[in-house]
Protein backbone atom coordinates (compact mmCIF):
# COMPACT_ATOMS: atom_id res chain seq x y z
CA UNK A 1 0.00 0.00 0.00
CA UNK A 2 1.20 3.52 -0.61
CA UNK A 3 0.87 6.29 1.96
CA UNK A 4 -2.72 6.93 0.91
CA UNK A 5 -3.67 3.30 1.51
CA UNK A 6 -4.12 2.54 -2.18
CA UNK A 7 -2.85 -0.87 -3.26
CA UNK A 8 -0.42 -0.94 -6.16
CA UNK A 9 -0.61 -3.71 -8.75
CA UNK A 10 2.34 -5.16 -10.64
CA UNK A 11 1.27 -6.76 -13.91
CA UNK A 12 2.90 -9.98 -15.07
CA UNK A 13 1.51 -11.88 -18.05
CA UNK A 14 -1.38 -14.07 -16.84
CA UNK A 15 -1.29 -12.74 -13.28
CA UNK A 16 -1.51 -9.58 -11.19
CA UNK A 17 0.07 -9.15 -7.79
CA UNK A 18 -0.85 -6.66 -5.11
CA UNK A 19 2.17 -5.57 -3.10
CA UNK A 20 3.00 -3.19 -0.33
CA UNK A 21 5.99 -0.89 -0.02
CA UNK A 22 8.23 -3.00 2.18
CA UNK A 23 11.86 -2.12 1.66
CA UNK A 24 13.15 -5.47 0.42
CA UNK A 25 12.84 -9.21 0.47
CA UNK A 26 15.92 -11.27 1.36
CA UNK A 27 16.59 -14.81 0.15
CA UNK A 28 18.81 -16.73 2.60
CA UNK A 29 19.49 -20.15 4.12
CA UNK A 30 18.39 -19.84 7.77
CA UNK A 31 20.08 -23.08 8.85
CA UNK A 32 23.42 -22.35 7.15
CA UNK A 33 26.61 -22.16 9.19
CA UNK A 34 27.50 -18.69 10.45
CA UNK A 35 30.61 -16.73 11.34
CA UNK A 36 31.22 -13.60 13.40
CA UNK A 37 32.21 -10.48 11.45
CA UNK A 38 33.13 -6.90 12.33
CA UNK A 39 31.10 -4.85 9.83
CA UNK A 40 32.45 -1.44 10.94
CA UNK A 41 36.11 -2.03 11.87
CA UNK A 42 37.07 1.65 11.63
CA UNK A 43 34.25 3.22 13.63
CA UNK A 44 33.13 0.33 15.89
CA UNK A 45 35.83 -2.34 16.06
CA UNK A 46 34.23 -3.94 19.14
CA UNK A 47 30.86 -4.47 17.42
CA UNK A 48 30.34 -7.90 15.81
CA UNK A 49 27.49 -9.52 13.89
CA UNK A 50 26.71 -13.12 13.07
CA UNK A 51 26.72 -13.64 9.29
CA UNK A 52 25.79 -16.61 7.13
CA UNK A 53 28.60 -18.36 5.29
CA UNK A 54 26.24 -18.74 2.30
CA UNK A 55 25.36 -15.89 -0.04
CA UNK A 56 22.20 -13.86 0.48
CA UNK A 57 20.15 -11.96 -2.09
CA UNK A 58 18.29 -8.75 -1.23
CA UNK A 59 15.71 -7.66 -3.80
CA UNK A 60 13.33 -4.70 -3.77
CA UNK A 61 9.87 -5.81 -2.75
CA UNK A 62 8.07 -5.36 -6.08
CA UNK A 63 10.98 -6.81 -8.05
CA UNK A 64 11.15 -9.84 -5.73
CA UNK A 65 7.47 -10.60 -6.19
CA UNK A 66 7.77 -10.27 -9.97
CA UNK A 67 10.87 -12.51 -9.94
CA UNK A 68 9.08 -15.17 -7.87
CA UNK A 69 6.21 -15.11 -10.36
CA UNK A 70 8.65 -15.53 -13.25
CA UNK A 71 10.07 -18.60 -11.46
CA UNK A 72 6.61 -20.12 -11.19
CA UNK A 73 6.44 -19.56 -7.43
CA UNK A 74 3.31 -17.95 -6.03
CA UNK A 75 4.46 -14.42 -5.18
CA UNK A 76 4.40 -13.80 -1.45
CA UNK A 77 6.39 -11.70 1.01
CA UNK A 78 7.80 -14.79 2.70
CA UNK A 79 8.21 -18.46 1.95
CA UNK A 80 10.51 -21.44 1.87
CA UNK A 81 12.14 -23.52 -0.86
CA UNK A 82 12.47 -27.09 0.36
CA UNK A 83 15.37 -29.34 -0.68
CA UNK A 84 13.09 -31.47 -2.91
CA UNK A 85 12.05 -28.33 -4.85
CA UNK A 86 15.59 -27.13 -5.54
CA UNK A 87 16.49 -29.27 -8.59
CA UNK A 88 13.46 -28.10 -10.60
CA UNK A 89 13.96 -24.49 -9.51
CA UNK A 90 17.65 -24.63 -10.48
CA UNK A 91 16.57 -25.79 -13.96
CA UNK A 92 14.21 -22.80 -14.29
CA UNK A 93 16.97 -20.47 -13.10
CA UNK A 94 19.41 -21.96 -15.61
CA UNK A 95 16.93 -21.14 -18.39
CA UNK A 96 16.65 -17.56 -17.12
CA UNK A 97 20.43 -17.19 -17.04
CA UNK A 98 20.89 -18.55 -20.57
CA UNK A 99 17.80 -17.18 -22.37
CA UNK A 100 17.17 -13.41 -22.38
CA UNK A 101 13.68 -13.94 -23.82
CA UNK A 102 12.77 -15.93 -20.68
CA UNK A 103 13.59 -12.84 -18.58
CA UNK A 104 11.66 -10.37 -20.74
CA UNK A 105 8.12 -10.81 -19.29
CA UNK A 106 8.98 -8.84 -16.13
CA UNK A 107 11.29 -6.17 -17.57
CA UNK A 108 10.13 -2.60 -16.92
CA UNK A 109 11.92 0.42 -18.43
CA UNK A 110 12.94 3.26 -16.10
CA UNK A 111 10.63 6.26 -16.09
CA UNK A 112 10.22 9.74 -14.68
CA UNK A 113 6.85 11.44 -14.28
CA UNK A 114 5.99 14.89 -13.09
CA UNK A 115 2.44 15.85 -12.29
CA UNK A 116 1.22 19.22 -13.58
CA UNK A 117 -1.63 21.29 -12.16
CA UNK A 118 -3.35 24.19 -13.96
CA UNK A 119 -5.05 26.91 -11.94
CA UNK A 120 -7.36 29.37 -13.62
CA UNK A 121 -7.78 32.80 -12.00
CA UNK A 122 -9.79 34.99 -14.28
CA UNK A 123 -7.92 35.00 -17.58
CA UNK A 124 -4.54 33.97 -16.11
CA UNK A 125 -3.50 30.31 -16.26
CA UNK A 126 -0.65 29.29 -13.98
CA UNK A 127 1.24 26.03 -14.41
CA UNK A 128 2.61 24.47 -11.25
CA UNK A 129 4.88 21.48 -11.41
CA UNK A 130 4.71 19.02 -8.55
CA UNK A 131 7.23 16.45 -7.35
CA UNK A 132 8.95 14.05 -9.73
CA UNK A 133 8.15 10.37 -9.43
CA UNK A 134 11.14 8.30 -10.51
CA UNK A 135 11.09 4.57 -11.17
CA UNK A 136 14.34 2.72 -11.74
CA UNK A 137 12.43 0.03 -13.61
CA UNK A 138 13.56 -3.58 -13.73
CA UNK A 139 16.30 -4.16 -16.27
CA UNK A 140 17.57 -7.35 -17.86
CA UNK A 141 20.89 -7.02 -16.01
CA UNK A 142 19.01 -7.00 -12.68
CA UNK A 143 16.96 -10.12 -13.48
CA UNK A 144 20.13 -11.87 -14.68
CA UNK A 145 21.86 -10.91 -11.40
CA UNK A 146 18.91 -12.21 -9.34
CA UNK A 147 18.89 -15.51 -11.27
CA UNK A 148 22.66 -15.97 -10.99
CA UNK A 149 22.81 -15.14 -7.27
CA UNK A 150 19.77 -17.25 -6.34
CA UNK A 151 21.24 -20.18 -8.32
CA UNK A 152 24.46 -19.87 -6.32
CA UNK A 153 22.54 -19.75 -3.02
CA UNK A 154 20.40 -22.78 -3.95
CA UNK A 155 23.38 -24.88 -5.07
CA UNK A 156 25.35 -24.15 -1.89
CA UNK A 157 22.31 -24.67 0.35
CA UNK A 158 21.53 -27.95 -1.41
CA UNK A 159 25.10 -29.18 -0.81
CA UNK A 160 24.73 -28.47 2.92
CA UNK A 161 21.18 -29.84 3.13
CA UNK A 162 19.70 -26.44 4.01
CA UNK A 163 16.35 -24.99 3.00
CA UNK A 164 16.21 -21.49 1.48
CA UNK A 165 13.72 -18.94 2.76
CA UNK A 166 12.69 -15.48 1.73
CA UNK A 167 11.09 -12.67 3.64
Amino acid sequence: MNLLGVAKVLAIPHRSISYTNHMSITFWAPDAPTKMVTPYPDSSPEYQEEQSTLPELKVGNGNALAFLGLLGITPDHCGTIELVEMPALLQRLLKLVNDPSARSPILVPPSTHQSVRLECEGTVVAVQRNAYIISGGLGDHQVLHYATKLSQLLREAQQLGCIVSWG
